[in-house]
């Protein structure tokens, strides 16, 4: 006999009706976040005897956006087979891989009854530094050769600006990719390449 996947399992245990989840989005002084990823990760968490650890199997997502308000909400089908929810409030950044979800927040739904029903859940993003520098760079990128070093390597891990008489010169590192690209006027001037290094602590953060 072939073993019951997850997913015929899920299917197995669910139930009818629908369970409304909405809920607002703010920073720590009450401002509406707009345009941010809501997720809701469902999965079923359960003890490996064979690892002695515990493990999470059958995973699955539902997904919005925050509006101009900050309000969001999704749905969620009740089934007997999820066990573990978690609530996560973020965006999608460009990297040197691709896209990559950013996660700015998250709420476990544990202790929460996900039964028929509305559930509000409002979320505060404590810590909104990484967001704003990012939307503040997207919004800044002037150029073609600044769009497109951006679509190839994403937001990078420092900038340096320097004013001189006939023009600005900056220079983007991605110290992790061992590259430096340096602009004059928006027109890509150089590229150049070291030894790839970790981070240098508040000195990787955009400036």
């Amino acid at each position: 006999m072939l073993p019951v996947q997850p997913a015929a399992v899920a299917q197995a245990n669910s139930r009818p009706g629908v369970v409304q989840i909405t809920g607002r989005v703010t920073d720590a002084s009450g401002r509406s976040l707009s345009d941010l990823q809501v997720v809701l990760e469902a999965s079923h968490r359960s003890f490996d005897f064979s690892t002695l650890t515990r493990v999470e199997r059958g995973q699955t997502r539902r997904t919005t956006r925050t509006d101009a308000r900050g309000e969001f909400s999704l749905r969620w089908y009740p089934n007997d087979y999820f066990n573990q929810f978690d609530l996560k409030i973020g965006m999608t950044v460009r990297v040197p891989d691709g896209d990559q979800f950013y996660t700015l927040e998250q709420r476990s739904l544990d202790g929460l009854q996900l039964e028929e029903g509305p559930l509000a859940v409002d979320v505060t993003v404590a810590d909104t530094s990484f967001l704003l520098r990012y939307r503040s760079f997207v919004a800044g990128l002037d150029s073609e050769d600044e769009h497109k070093v951006y679509s190839e390597m994403g937001i990078p891990a420092k900038i340096d600006r320097i004013a001189l008489a006939t023009h600005e010169e900056v220079t983007w590192w991605y110290f992790e990719a061992g590259k430096a690209f340096r602009f004059k006027n928006g027109g890509l001037a150089e590229v150049s390449r070291f030894e790839p290094v970790e981070p240098f602590g508040e000195e990787s953060d955009p400036q």
